[in-house]
């Protein structure tokens, strides 16, 4: 028989029968015994269900009492009411719940602060709830390239590298699981309100793991990150940040689209070029060019003469096949060396791009692509550069994003020559090689189907969009912004509307489809304005009734009415007695449209901004070595991977468990604590830290923690409904719950299983809230976080639990991260606090100030 949660019951009208025909009608109800209809037996029943005491018996619903005692619904109606009478369960004066507050007690953290915050402490009869991130786990491995700058000399490195430079200067400190590096005056470019903007890194972090998710997708990116570490994904329904854990075969990822990086240098467009062509054809022994085009060796040797200051040795080498151009070798002098710095000793496998060209101006950047093109290059169908090196092929992956240009990356197997990388540009990005400076080259973009651009999640998001705002079936009547409509306008759009295309759409598609929105939602807003229902003139009432964006009568079910009613609306007009509540109806429908319509184009123009990359394969593999991140105030984001790409980056219930047990003269409230963890976060030897620092006998502090670890949501329900027992008889004084969320998240995913872990999550919470009232005991509970996709720029960070946790948690604190062992704790909900916000700091010996 299915059960109702305590907040349906306590709403719930028993009608209870006029006589009461049993011996006990008029006698004082005292034990469950004196109930009407409660014999020996029947009160055994309700004992062995859990309902030993009248105020269970008061709160619970007559279908449970039937199915606990096995009596007649009847019959546990009277019996029921009867407990609720003898508990005077009804209203109140305020000076008494005033008086029976008296008794709340108040059990103090270790921080002054943090109790000022709290009002004096963690408060009994009440849920508190704490929630953030609590260390950092989103890190990425040692090996991932990392772009960054220094005083504007930018660096692109493996970001163990930089973390070793860093911790030499500034040496290191250990940070929760792992160690910090800070005072590295580095920026990064992360995303913020104002898109990808340079923004100052206050740490740089590590810690070890043995576990790691690989990461690669269609266009050849390589991530190896932690399993929390997020990821901004697209799906049909929106944009969302999603856990590398969580990630799946066939998922998008954002990327940047542009990355603009500039800065005043020396460098001049012919250095540039000059760098590049060596990058792509020069060689260290002997130092020099190797180049088959006449025009090309001229301009070599005209360049090293005005900028160096000699005539270069040019030796030409003639093959003894057919039909080959000979090889003018340009030999150059260590005078070179000035602009080639560390080029001048490199091999093949260790070219790069110069850290000048990456802060260098556009032109320069163009200058040193169209050197390289032109040395080691391929125009044609598609633009292909290829070399034996993988820090050049990073390189250029993201000299390419810097120019607007979105690069893939690939590796092909040469039979005599080994791996070459491959680093090959396609679709709409090829046109940028048109306007490259060359001295030789002459290209010509020619028409072609990327396989790559905006995924067919965008077409599917669009349709959704349009279904959910504009869309509906109007029959034989043509709409204003109907598929009819927009297919006079653009086959395109139509197609998306009607039928989700396999293709792609473009960046001028794109465009098109936000712009067709937003005339959309002034269509809306339009009709919003000049609703003419309220009225009685009919013409103007059936006017408006032809605009709307969907059918009329599909309000039948809001007015409680046919379908062949309503349509009678049409015909005869609409009842003056009717006109205002279907006024309203229409206009509450169109205000959601608009409203999903505006969340509709907000997410397309974010999608706009980025490129978006196809999860090919995502696994765990394990790893036995540090992992790394950037820890970035503002936008909590930087660029990293092999393809630039976007990567995101319990003490308290610990000190409560033990400073619960202390007089209360102390901060305490001389009780025992229950402890029910959900995610294997207790810790013993922590708790014997924080006691012995504060003197206390460790043995004792131990035994008056009770703690059961919760397998799944179910487990962690009984887990508290059968608390009561043991309430009691060890005294205890507050529960916790690490985390109150995590299993049911694990055992409901989905959207189609919200409704259902929703129900349960809110029947736990009203069970711990009763059991905080009946015992006068606190109740302290995590709660796990995500990132909410509708905050793009600063802290995304939101409890799980929705409404339903919203509204029943009494106190709820957002903990953050601040220097060193520093804690930042805001109140953000109380009914009787003001928000505010403390910083206390977690130490060895517990919280402090």
């Amino acid at each position: 028989m299915a059960k109702r949660d305590v907040e349906s019951v306590a709403s719930e009208v028993i009608e209870m029968p006029e006589e009461v025909s049993d011996e006990k009608k008029g006698k004082t109800v005292i034990s469950i015994e004196d109930l009407p209809g409660v014999g020996p037996a029947t009160a055994d029943k309700l004992r062995k269900s859990g309902y030993d005491e009248l105020v269970k018996i008061a709160t619970a619903s007559p279908h449970e009492l039937e199915e606990a005692a096995d009596i007649g619904v009847e019959t546990a109606k009277k019996t029921i009411n009867a407990a609720r009478d003898a508990l005077e369960m009804g209203y109140e004066p305020a000076d008494r719940i005033m008086e029976r507050r008296k008794s709340i007690g108040k059990i103090q953290t270790g921080s002054k602060e943090l109790d000022k915050l709290l009002g004096g402490g963690v408060e009994t009869q009440a849920i508190t709830e704490a929630y953030g991130k609590f260390s950092s786990g989103k890190c990425i491995a040692g090996s991932t390239p990392v772009f960054y700058l220094n005083d504007e000399q930018s660096h692109l490195e493996p970001i163990e590298e930089t973390y070793a430079k860093y911790a030499g200067m500034h040496g290191e400190k250990p940070f929760e699981n792992g160690f910090i590096v800070e005072g590295a005056p580095i920026s990064v470019y992360g995303l913020t309100g104002e898109g990808l903007t340079k923004e100052r890194v206050s740490h740089i972090y590590k810690e070890k793991v043995e576990k790691l998710v690989k990461i690669e997708t269609k266009r050849g990116r390589e991530l190896s990150i932690t399993l929390p570490h997020r990821l901004l994904t697209l799906s049909s329904e929106g944009i969302v940040w999603k856990q590398a854990g969580e990630i799946l075969k066939g998922d998008c990822i954002a990327c940047p689209r542009a990355l603009s990086v500039s800065g005043a240098g020396a460098l001049t467009e012919d250095d540039a070029y000059f760098l590049g062509f060596f990058v792509a054809e020069g060689t260290a022994n002997p130092l020099s060019i190797d180049t088959t085009d006449e025009v090309l060796k001229d301009w070599l040797a005209q360049y090293v003469q005005n900028r160096f200051g000699f005539t270069p040795t040019i030796e030409k080498r003639v093959s003894e096949k057919e039909n080959r151009k000979p090889v003018y070798r340009v030999l150059l002098r260590e005078r070179t060396s000035e602009l080639l710095k560390d080029l001048r000793n490199s091999n093949a496998a260790g070219k790069h791009v110069p850290q000048e060209v990456f802060t260098a101006s556009e032109s320069v950047k163009k200058a040193f692509l169209a050197g390289y093109v032109e040395g080691d290059g391929y125009l044609g169908s598609m633009v292909e550069l290829t070399t034996k090196s993988k820090k050049l092929a990073e390189d250029l992956a993201y000299l390419c994003t810097m120019l607007g240009i979105t690069a893939s990356r690939t590796r092909k197997q040469h039979k005599k020559y080994g791996v070459f990388q491959r680093v090959f540009i396609g679709g709409e990005s090829r046109k940028a090689f048109e306007e490259l400076p060359y001295k030789l080259k002459k290209y010509v973009a020619g028409g072609s189907r990327t396989l790559h651009g905006y995924p067919q999640e965008t077409t599917r998001l669009i349709k959704n969009v349009f279904k959910n705002s504009l869309g509906g079936g109007r029959g034989k009547h043509k709409k204003v912004f109907g598929k009819s409509a927009i297919r006079e306008e653009s086959e395109m759009l139509w197609a998306i509307f009607s039928g989700a295309p396999k293709q792609r759409i473009t960046p001028q598609t794109m465009a098109s489809v936000i712009s067709f929105f937003n005339e959309g939602a002034q269509y809306l807003n339009g009709l919003l304005a000049g609703n003419a229902l309220a009225g009685t003139d009919r013409v103007k009432q059936l006017d408006l009734i032809s605009k709307l964006p969907f059918a009329f009568t599909l309000l039948h079910e809001k007015l409680k009415m046919s379908k062949a009613g309503v349509k009678n609306y049409l015909s005869r007009g609409i009842p003056e007695e009717k006109t205002g509540e279907v006024s309203s109806i229409v206009k509450n429908e169109l205000e959601n449209r608009l409203a999903l319509l505006k969340k509709g184009i907000e997410q397309l123009k974010i999608v706009a901004c980025f490129e978006w990359d196809e999860v090919k394969q995502a696994a765990s593999i394990d790893y036995d070595g540090f992992v790394y991140d950037f820890v970035v105030p503002n936008g909590h984001t930087f660029i990293g991977g092999n393809i630039p790409t976007l990567l995101h980056n319990t003490q308290l219930g610990f000190q409560l468990s033990i400073n619960v047990q202390k007089p209360v003269d102390q901060g305490g409230l001389g009780g025992a604590c229950l402890f029910v963890d959900s995610e294997s976060t207790f810790r013993p030897e922590r708790i014997s830290q924080v006691a012995k620092s504060m003197g206390l006998d460790l043995e004792e502090v131990l035994k008056n923690i009770f703690v059961a670890k919760a397998v799944n949501s179910d487990h962690q329900m009984v887990l508290i409904d059968k608390a009561e027992k043991i309430v009691k008889e060890k005294n205890i004084k507050i529960v916790i719950i690490d985390s109150i969320t995590s299993l049911f998240r694990m055992d409901y995913m989905g959207r189609g299983a919200l409704g259902e872990r929703q129900q349960k999550l809110n029947k736990h919470l009203h069970t711990l809230q009763k059991l905080a009232d009946t015992y006068n005991i606190a109740i302290y509970i995590t709660n796990q976080v995500m990132d909410d996709p509708s905050i793009m720029f600063g802290d995304p960070t939101k409890p799980i639990g929705g409404h339903v946790l919203a509204h029943l948690a009494t106190y709820r604190v957002y903990l953050r991260k601040g220097k060193e062992e520093k804690r930042i704790a805001r109140l953000v909900d109380s009914p009787n606090l003001p928000e505010a916000e403390c910083v206390f700091r977690v130490t060895p010996e517990g919280l402090k100030d």
